[in-house]
């Protein structure tokens, strides 16, 4: 693979609330089923390492376990194991679904929930820098109402980007890899 002048690499942590994407996204990107990911919460327990590699970087993914209001002893280790996660990233992508919208005044009287905002204000303490990538877009009909959205998280933080996704309709992948089924 030839490699552009202007190659960047470090690693970048998947944060969010538990069944956000996390484990889906980083699949999408390295091309290849390394993650569990299935509709139930909290299928990730652990941290898990990817490598997307392109032309014009190398990133090691962190995907973390969801942050959330942890009651049991095994919910305490996996919110502490992400935050470790985070801690060990020179980029947070902080993962959130979009809600299930229908028309333009039930978007411009949404706001994050209470479990979303407290994981911002958990990764925002790192004081790194952090994008929202806002998962599960195709949900949206229509797909305007994204903007009320993408305000009202602005609203709490200065992303530094803010990336709308949705696995069902992905269009990139790594292209160092062949994906299984070998379509383009």
């Amino acid at each position: 693979m030839r490699v552009d002048a202007d190659f960047r690499a470090g690693r970048v942590g998947l944060c969010g609330r538990p069944n956000v994407g996390k484990s889906t996204l980083l699949n999408a990107l390295v091309g290849a089923e390394l993650a569990v990911a299935t509709r139930f919460p909290q299928t990730t327990r652990e941290r898990q390492l990817g490598v997307w590699t392109t032309r014009q970087l190398q990133a090691v993914l962190v995907d973390t376990p969801g942050i959330h209001r942890a009651k049991s002893a095994l919910n305490r280790f996996m919110v502490d194991e992400a935050l470790r996660g985070a801690r060990s990233v020179d980029v947070l992508l902080l993962l959130a679904e979009v809600p299930a919208l229908t028309d333009a005044e039930a978007a411009a009287a949404w706001e994050p929930g209470e479990g979303a905002q407290a994981a911002l204000s958990a990764l925002a303490n790192l004081g790194k820098p952090i994008s929202l990538v806002l998962t599960k877009v195709d949900r949206l009909q229509p797909p305007d109402l994204l903007l009320p959205i993408i305000a009202r998280w602005a609203a709490l933080h200065g992303f530094a980007a803010v990336l709308p996704v949705s696995a069902v309709t992905v269009t990139f992948r790594n292209r160092s890899q062949a994906r299984p089924d070998n379509r383009e």
